[in-house]
C-alpha cells in the first residue's frame, strides 16, 4: 500500500531496523523491507521478540501482528501502523448567516429583494 500512517510509520520503521539489527545481527544495508523475517534468518521466537520490541519502542498497546511468518517487513509495518487514506473534505463549506450583510434590526439576516418590509401594526 502507498498510504502511510504519517508520524508513526517512520518511527516504526526505525524501531524495526533497530530490533532486526540487535536480535539478528543484521544492519539495515544488508536487507530491504521487501524481505520476510524468515528470509532474514529469524525463527518464531526471534519474530516474536522483534515485533514485541517494535511495539514497546512505539509504546503501543496492541496485540502482536498475526501470522508474521511469510509476510514481508512492509506488510508487518502496515499491520503495526495501519495505512490511512488521504484526507478528503467531508462537505463543502457553505456560507453562514454571518457571511451575509444583514438588515440593521436583524444583524446577519440577509435581505430579501422584492419582498416588502412588514408593515407596522
Amino acid at each position: 500500500m502507498t498510504y502511510t500512517s504519517a508520524p508513526l510509520r517512520p518511527r516504526a520503521t526505525a524501531a524495526l531496523h533497530r530490533a532486526v539489527e540487535e536480535i539478528l545481527q543484521l544492519p539495515p544495508p544488508d536487507y530491504t523491507l521487501d524481505r520476510t523475517l524468515t528470509e532474514l534468518g529469524a525463527d518464531s521466537v526471534d519474530q516474536v521478540e522483534i515485533l514485541t520490541q517494535v511495539l514497546d519502542a512505539l509504546e503501543l498497546d496492541r496485540a502482536l501482528p498475526s501470522h508474521a511468518h511469510g509476510r514481508t517487513l512492509n506488510e508487518l509495518l502496515d499491520e503495526i501502523c495501519p495505512p490511512t487514506r488521504p484526507e478528503y473534505p467531508t462537505r463543502p463549506e457553505y456560507p453562514t448567516r454571518a457571511d451575509h450583510p444583514g438588515r440593521a434590526d436583524h444583524p446577519g439576516r440577509p435581505e430579501h429583494p422584492g419582498r416588502p418590509e412588514h408593515p407596522a401594526r
